[in-house]
């Protein structure tokens, strides 16, 4: 199998700083500013950081969602 090598006009990949890193994890989190996905899209995204108690999760999502009626979220989850 061979290996394909990156040509010498090709600059290797730059190394994220630490301060872009933790930024990188929380925009993935959507904890740098609110979001306007559509709540199954958010659900996927960070679903799983704070259901391991219901409410958390409920609380969690809505304070990341732009303009999210509670009303459409107790409809999601229901």
């Amino acid at each position: 199998m061979a290996i394909a090598r990156a040509s010498r006009d090709e600059a290797a990949p730059r190394t994220l700083t630490e301060r872009e890193l933790h930024r990188a994890l929380l925009a993935r989190q959507l904890l740098l500013e609110r979001s306007a996905l559509p709540i199954d899209r958010a659900v996927e995204q960070v679903g799983g950081l704070q259901t391991q108690y219901a409410p958390s999760g409920y609380v969690g999502l809505w304070t990341r969602e732009v303009d999210r009626e509670r009303a459409a979220l107790e409809a999601f989850h229901a």
